[in-house]
C-alpha cells in the first residue's frame, strides 16, 4: 500500500507542476488515505496551485482524538485553498481542528449529475425487499441491522434483506444468520457493481445504513434516486439531509430497538413507503443535483 501510495504521489507531482495545471481537487478518506492526500495539498501549495481538499470518511473523528493526526490535520487545512465540507457539522469540527473560523471551510453537500443516472424498471415482487449497501463490518452496523430483522421475522412473513457487500465480518454476519435460522429471509450477495448494482437499488422498497460513523454517504443517495424509502442512523451530515418521518428515517446509531421501529413501520405501511422514497427522491434532485454546485465551485476556482 505505501508503494501505491508513493507511486500516486509522483504522478500528482509530475501534474501539478506543470504551468497549465492551476487547480487541484483532492478526494480523502481517513487514516491513511488522508496522510497521502494531504501531502498532495502541500504540494499543490509549494508550486502554488489553488487546492480543494474534500475530506469524505466518517471515521475522520477517530484521527481527531489522536493528538499528532490532529495537528495534521491542521497542517493541511493550513495549506489547502478551500477545506470542502460535506455539512455544516463537518464545516464545524474541522474549524475546530484549525482553531479559528475561516472562509476557507465551505459547505458543498455531495452532488451528482442527475440526467446521467439512470435505474432499471423495478421488477415485480409480492415481498417488501430491504437492501444493505456497503462494508459488512460491526461499524457499518450489519450486526444491528441482523437483530433488527430477527425481532420482526416471524411476525411480517412477506421481506426479505438483500446484503450486498463484503468485509472483515462477512463470514461471522452470515453464522450469525445461520444461527438464527433467518437465511430464507437474508440473501448474501457478496460485492456488487454496475448493473447488478443498479437493479439492486431498483428493487429495493427500503434501503437500510445502520453506520456507526460517516460523511454523507452516497450509497444512501442514491437509494433515494431509485426511489427507495431509507433507515439510516443518525451519523456525520446525514441528519442535514433526511427529516424523519418526511424524506426517511433517522435513529439514534446502535440503537436496534429503533431501527428495527422504522423498518417495521415501512414494511407495513405501503403508502408510507411510496410517500417518504418520493420525497427522498425530489430532496437529491432539488438539492444534489450538480447544476446546483457548479456555480459555487466555478466562482470558488476563479477566486
Amino acid at each position: 500500500r505505501l508503494l501505491k501510495a508513493f507511486k500516486r504521489i509522483f504522478v500528482f507531482l509530475n501534474i501539478i507542476r506543470k504551468k497549465e495545471v492551476k487547480i487541484a481537487f483532492i478526494f480523502a478518506a481517513h487514516a491513511f488515505s488522508f496522510y497521502e492526500k494531504g501531502i498532495m495539498v502541500f504540494l499543490a501549495n509549494i508550486f502554488r496551485k489553488k487546492s480543494f481538499i474534500f475530506p469524505r470518511s466518517g471515521f475522520a473523528v477517530e484521527d481527531l482524538k489522536t493528538g499528532w493526526k490532529r495537528r495534521y490535520y491542521k497542517f493541511v487545512f493550513k495549506h489547502a485553498s478551500y477545506v470542502v465540507c460535506q455539512g455544516e457539522n463537518w464545516k464545524k469540527t474541522f474549524e475546530d481542528v484549525y482553531k479559528k473560523k475561516s472562509s476557507k471551510f465551505i459547505v458543498i453537500k455531495n452532488w451528482f449529475n442527475i440526467k446521467d443516472f439512470r435505474f432499471p424498471n423495478k421488477t415485480a415482487s409480492k415481498k417488501v425487499e430491504l437492501l444493505f449497501l456497503g462494508w459488512v463490518d460491526k461499524n457499518k452496523g450489519i450486526f444491528d441491522l441482523i437483530n433488527a430483522v430477527n425481532k420482526f421475522s416471524k411476525s411480517l412473513p412477506d421481506f426479505k434483506l438483500n446484503i450486498c457487500g463484503g468485509g472483515a465480518d462477512f463470514e461471522t454476519a452470515q453464522k450469525q444468520v445461520t444461527n438464527l435460522n433467518l437465511n430464507s429471509k437474508i440473501i448474501f450477495h457478496g460485492w456488487v457493481g454496475g448493473d447488478i448494482k443498479k437493479e439492486q437499488l431498483a428493487n429495493a422498497d427500503i434501503f437500510v445504513l445502520p453506520s456507526y460513523a460517516e460523511g454523507l454517504p452516497n450509497s444512501m443517495l442514491e437509494a433515494m434516486l431509485a426511489k427507495s424509502a431509507v433507515v439510516v442512523s443518525d451519523v456525520g451530515s446525514i441528519p442535514e439531509v433526511i427529516k424523519n418521518g418526511e424524506n426517511g428515517f433517522v435513529y439514534p446509531k446502535g440503537q436496534v430497538e429503533p431501527l428495527k421501529n422504522a423498518l417495521e413501520q415501512l414494511i407495513l405501511d405501503e403508502q408510507l413507503r411510496n410517500d417518504v422514497a418520493l420525497r427522498g427522491y425530489k430532496t437529491v434532485v432539488e438539492k444534489h443535483n450538480i447544476k446546483n454546485v457548479e456555480k459555487s465551485l466555478i466562482s470558488l476556482m476563479k477566486d
